[in-house]
């Protein structure tokens, strides 16, 4: 097998290896030997089933058996298990001893089957199909790691379609954690280990009792202060209504203020306007004419018809004229008018 053709292989063969080569039948003249020029080799053991293996995924993926939206949700707390191993694999035994660990209170059913060999595949099936028709709430499916050809019973359709059939979520824990199945992808939760798959589906009951013990706490801590505040409400409501008896006192009480209350409001206004108009009275007096005639000054008016003379111009002579006094009255005969303005003794000012 030349360089470039070795190249091409991906894995060197050992001794013992089955290999299919493939390539041209030379002879080597200056021998005269008989040889095979390899152009290609591939393995008979697991590149075979290495191939068939990628070839079933693609076709199962194809119709959807690994769809993440068909699988199915675990159950938070089971109370029944169902384990699908071989009974005597120390798979089963590791287990069994973490899901004690785990929740000493819950069932377990074991559906024994084999994990290996030619027949493993249809004792899977059927003890797959058996834990359908109890009352287990999730199966786990598993078996300790191995070579491809010890696995290969997890890669066979039958029981990839059964997986991925089943009512009851599966977990699976086949294998070690490089291991990798087709009951893997078609499973509802893959596990590394079948360890890890019995702590993936069972909580410690230790600290789901711890956590339920702090949340009753919080809840009744909740309710407590709610029945506080319900209780403070309620004496608020009861302190609010009264009988009608007492209603009607309030309010004839209450009107009994209102009444107070406008009449002193009515007074301090009828006071204010008194007073107001009082010191209009006053002003209206201090500028009238009476209160001029009273300082000294005298008003004139004509004869008969007591029209008011403001001006010496508005009289005539010989005119009746009635000048009105601080006491008593005038009646006067007008002899001159005197147009320019004059003091008090008569004289131009």
């Amino acid at each position: 097998m030349f360089a470039r053709a070795n190249r091409a292989v991906s894995r060197r063969p050992r001794d013992g290896d089955q290999v299919v080569a493939s390539g041209r039948v030379e002879i080597f003249a200056r021998r005269g030997a008989l040889q095979l020029v390899v152009e290609r080799m591939d393995a008979v053991g697991a590149g075979r089933l290495q191939a068939q293996l990628e070839a079933l995924k693609a076709r199962l993926a194809q119709e959807g058996l690994f769809d993440p939206r068909r699988k199915q949700r675990l159950p938070k707390v089971p109370r029944r298990i169902g384990i699908v191993t071989s009974r005597g694999a120390a798979a089963l035994h590791d287990m069994l001893r973490v899901l004690a660990r785990r929740d000493p209170t819950l069932a377990v059913t074991i559906a024994p089957c084999r994990v290996q060999g030619r027949d493993a595949g249809p004792t899977i099936v059927g003890a797959l199909h058996a834990l359908q028709r109890t009352d287990v709430e999730v199966i786990l499916l598993g078996r300790g790691g191995g070579s491809l050809e010890d696995l290969w019973a997890f890669n066979e359709e039958p029981v990839v379609r059964a997986v991925a059939a089943s009512r009851v979520p599966v977990v699976c824990g086949v294998g070690h954690e490089i291991d990798v199945t087709l009951c893997d992808f078609a499973a509802d939760a893959r596990a590394a280990t079948p360890t890890a798959a019995a702590e993936l589906a069972v909580p410690i009951r230790v600290d789901l009792e711890a956590s339920l013990r702090d949340r009753r706490s919080r809840l009744l801590q909740a309710l407590a202060r709610a029945d506080r505040r319900r209780r403070k409400q309620v004496a608020d409501l009861r302190g609010r209504l009264v009988g009608p008896r007492r209603r009607l006192d309030e309010q004839a009480q209450r009107l009994d203020e209102l009444r107070r209350r406008l009449e002193g409001a009515v007074g301090r206004d009828l006071r204010r306007r008194r007073g107001g108009a009082e010191a209009t009275r006053r002003a209206l007096l201090s500028l009238g004419p009476l209160q001029s005639v009273q300082r000294g000054y005298a008003i004139a008016t004509r004869e008969p018809d007591g029209t008011l003379l403001r001006r010496a111009a508005d009289a005539s002579v010989g005119e009746s004229v009635r000048v009105r006094l601080a006491e008593g009255a005038l009646r006067c005969s007008v002899e001159a008018v005197v147009p320019e303005p004059v003091d008090l003794r008569g004289r131009p000012t």
